[in-house]
């Protein structure tokens, strides 16, 4: 082949392939138009200020709704998508920042955003997106349907405060996208304030009412028995923690055992002893228990004076050699399900035994 005719070829190829691009690029379809909506800022004059803070629960929604399309409902039966047009966002996060812009507008509670940590909220307000479409039942201009549902819960026990629904039709002045849109917007907007106005009063209520029993747990406990109240505690006893270094104990036991400290359900000199695969001191057992119990307790419920009570009744955390090994043992048996007979039960009172623990 002669040099020139391969320099041909080449070239050909080249605009052959540059020109199969540009049909590809002018193939491709327009980007969907980004539509937003708009926070409420204009309420009701008598709100009441409170000094209380909320935050704002991503809305739940119906997995048709749980999307960045703009949907439409040609027949009461049948969910379908504008074309070229989406929201932002998907519309439950879409609506949370509108519900959280809303309700710091209104300027008469703290409100906590979705990036906030660290900060404990003192209610939360839950919703779910009922319907959030376009509706047609002729040929004129769709009629937009807005309905969310909220509920005020009282934290951390989340104690539901109250429940309301706002919803709001609203006709688009024709069928135009921005019409739609701007239907959406109102229809939204109504449904915003009436939910911030609501809770706003809600909140309000709640913090002039009498103080809530913030440990019902404990409060129920209180009733099983005459003999087991804030003035009647129960008889005094050494409580063995098996894996008292582990999460479970460090998360979930020692902080219900420190509330029951509270409420005085705990004999003055019953005593506490961890059991753990290393040797612990007691001011070693002492700081890890001290630290788990501020970082998992509430603040408002950690009183130094209960704090340093309950600390008191710790002792050691034991791991004797052969005990250790018994437990390691009997849980190795277990796991084979060669238990037979009670033997567990024997081994692990074994294993209890010689710890030797005594008063």
């Amino acid at each position: 082949m002669m040099p020139g005719l391969g320099r041909v070829v080449v070239l050909a190829a080249c605009l052959a392939v540059g020109a199969c691009t540009a049909a590809i690029e002018l193939a491709r379809p327009d980007p969907p138009r980004l539509y937003a909506l708009t926070p409420k800022s204009t309420f009701a004059d008598d709100l009441p200020l409170v000094d209380a803070r909320i935050s704002v629960e991503a809305p739940t929604a119906t997995a048709g709704l749980n999307t960045a399309w703009i949907a439409l409902r040609p027949t009461p039966t049948t969910l379908e998508y504008y074309a070229g047009a989406r929201w932002i966002e998907v519309v439950p996060v879409m609506v949370q920042n509108l519900l959280l812009e809303s309700l710091d507008n209104a300027s008469r509670l703290d409100v906590l955003g979705r990036e906030v940590v660290g900060i404990r909220a003192d209610y939360a307000l839950l919703t779910h997106i009922r319907e959030f479409q376009a509706e047609y039942t002729g040929d004129g201009p769709p009629v937009v349907d807005v309905r969310i549902q909220a509920r005020l819960v009282r934290l951390p026990r989340r104690t539901s405060i109250a429940a309301t629904s706002a919803g709001f039709t609203v006709k688009a002045e024709d069928r135009s996208m921005q019409a739609i849109v701007a239907a959406f917007d109102e229809g939204l907007g109504k449904a915003l304030r009436g939910i911030v106005e609501w809770t706003v009063r809600e909140v309000a209520k709640a913090d002039a009412g009498p103080a809530p029993e913030t440990r019902p747990a404990a409060r129920s406990l209180a009733k099983e028995s005459s003999h087991d109240g804030p003035d009647h505690p129960r008889d005094q006893f050494d409580l063995v923690v098996f894996g008292g270094t582990g999460d479970l104990a460090l998360r979930k036991l020692l902080p219900g055992l420190c509330y029951r400290d509270h409420y005085r359900q705990l004999a003055a000199d019953s005593r506490i002893i961890g059991v753990s695969c290393s040797q612990i001191d007691r001011d070693g057992y002492v700081r890890e228990v001290e630290g788990s119990l501020r970082r998992y307790l509430p603040a408002h419920d950690l009183d130094e004076a209960t704090l340093a009570q309950f600390l008191g009744r710790l002792g050691p955390c034991h791991a004797r050699r052969h005990g250790a090994r018994r437990l390691a043992r009997a849980r190795r048996e277990g796991r084979r399900r060669a238990v037979r007979g009670g033997r567990l039960t024997r081994l692990v009172r074994e294993a209890f035994e010689s710890l030797r623990l005594r008063r």
